[in-house]
């Protein structure tokens, strides 16, 4: 959102202008960020398809990259990243193995966190950036790091190679 009086950038959430002191009106937090989200992520080549079912949620898409869930929160005050990954059922005996490396990849991701869901039949990485403050080349920088993570986790963990193997079996 940007001042009508000098044109600056406003802080979310901004009553008025830092620059002029322009009083602003109250925007809609959630879909300011919201439609801040998209227009940054669509801006550096990415395209976005919004989820149905949750108007907060939307899903952005990258060739040669894993599909991310991006939710706006804001109650919470944060913008939420998923990735997620359909797996088998680990069998009894295998069940340790990968535990243990989700556990590692949790020790290894600074952005993170790996869990499977309640089913055991989905790996999920998740990861929140707060929105206090709207910074586009943090987002983008952020964004990047998070695609450039999961791959390289993933793989150094040893996730990348269980999951391989339980695929061809």
């Amino acid at each position: 959102m940007y001042c009508p009086e000098c044109g600056s950038e406003l802080m979310i959430g901004a009553k008025s202008c830092f620059n002029c002191g322009y009083p602003v009106a109250p925007p809609d937090l959630e879909q300011e960020v919201r439609e801040w989200v998209k227009e940054i992520l669509t801006g550096s080549g990415r395209s976005i398809e919004v989820i149905e079912a949750d108007e907060d949620t939307f899903l952005v898409r990258r060739p040669g990259h894993v599909d991310v869930a991006v939710a706006v929160r804001g109650a919470l005050g944060l913008i939420s990243f998923e990735h997620s990954w359909k797996v088998e059922p680990p069998a009894r005996d295998n069940r340790a193995e990968l535990l243990e490396a989700i556990n590692r990849a949790n020790r290894m991701s600074p952005f993170s966190t790996f869990y499977l869901d309640s089913k055991g039949v989905k790996l999920k990485a998740r990861s929140y950036m707060a929105f206090a403050e709207r910074a586009e080349k943090d987002m983008i920088r952020f964004f990047e790091a998070l695609e450039e993570d999961f791959p390289q986790t993933m793989m150094a963990s040893g996730l990348l190679d269980l999951l391989r193997e339980r695929q061809e079996h």
